[in-house]
């Protein structure tokens, strides 16, 4: 029996979408997770995540600029660190991510991949967007914050635009934002508006797990941050008297 009508309008549906996807030049599957589109001013320096599965975690990692994914060409990779003044990479295996830091030297949108070398097959990449401009429409203050288990921090969110961003955590093949369960690791938060273009994200009984990467999110754009949260904090003011207490004993003993 042929098939009928609607049969073949879906099997063309399928062929037409497979071969956009093969036009456009897009890798298979998706085991890279990173941000969408971010804003930033001209002559700044953004850091970019990119999360991977840990079967990657052995592999060479780099970034790759270009609209499409057949057409990129690369620019920095982890094996390969020569001095550049616009790129640098590192990788952390322990926590499954690299991270590439691109610095914005003129206004327009420039496309980029998160990439990962795949002996014997196919490379792996997964796209994201700066548009740079005179001023960035979604920014905060500091893109690596520090933190103690048991304390609170409060991270600003600069936005231009009259609709509230929100703020998320970033994870592999997913975007868990406040008010969801797993949004801080644990951690409590809460979200103020303060100011028509402020928002105000505290994160508040910290622990190790709310480690992590994090964004403010605004309709298409993104900024990341990193917060890292210490076991232990150690003042200044401490650190000095701990020294000063083991000079004070090193004498006492050596008689000197």
């Amino acid at each position: 029996m042929a098939p009928s009508l609607p049969v073949l309008l879906t099997l063309r549906v399928l062929l037409t979408l497979w071969g956009l996807l093969t036009l456009w030049g897009l890798p298979g599957t998706h085991c890279i997770t990173t941000v969408s589109t971010v804003s930033v001013r001209v002559g700044t320096t953004v850091s970019i995540p990119c999360l991977y599965a840990s079967k990657y975690r052995s592999h060479v990692k780099y970034l790759c600029k270009g609209e499409t994914w057949n057409s990129c060409t690369d620019v920095i990779k982890t094996n390969s660190q020569s001095r550049n003044s616009v790129y640098t990479i590192s990788d952390d295996p322990a926590r499954d991510v690299f991270t590439v830091t691109v610095r914005s030297q003129e206004v327009g949108t420039s496309h980029y991949w998160c990439a990962v070398e795949i002996d014997n097959g196919a490379d792996e990449g997964e796209q994201f967007q700066l548009v740079s401009r005179g001023n960035s429409s979604l920014s905060v203050p500091e893109q690596n914050i520090v933190a103690y288990v048991g304390q609170s921090v409060d991270i600003l969110c600069y936005h231009r635009y009259p609709v509230t961003p929100r703020w998320c955590r970033l994870e592999l093949d997913r975007c868990v934002c406040g008010g969801q369960d797993g949004a801080a690791g644990g951690a409590h938060v809460t979200l103020n508006a303060r100011q028509p273009t402020v928002l105000v994200v505290t994160v508040s009984d910290l622990r190790l797990e709310t480690s992590g990467w994090y964004m403010c999110v605004q309709g298409d754009l993104n900024i990341p941050m990193l917060l890292s949260v210490h076991s232990e904090y150690k003042s200044v003011f401490t650190s000095f008297k701990l020294f000063h207490f083991s000079t004070l004993f090193h004498q006492s003993l050596t008689g000197t």
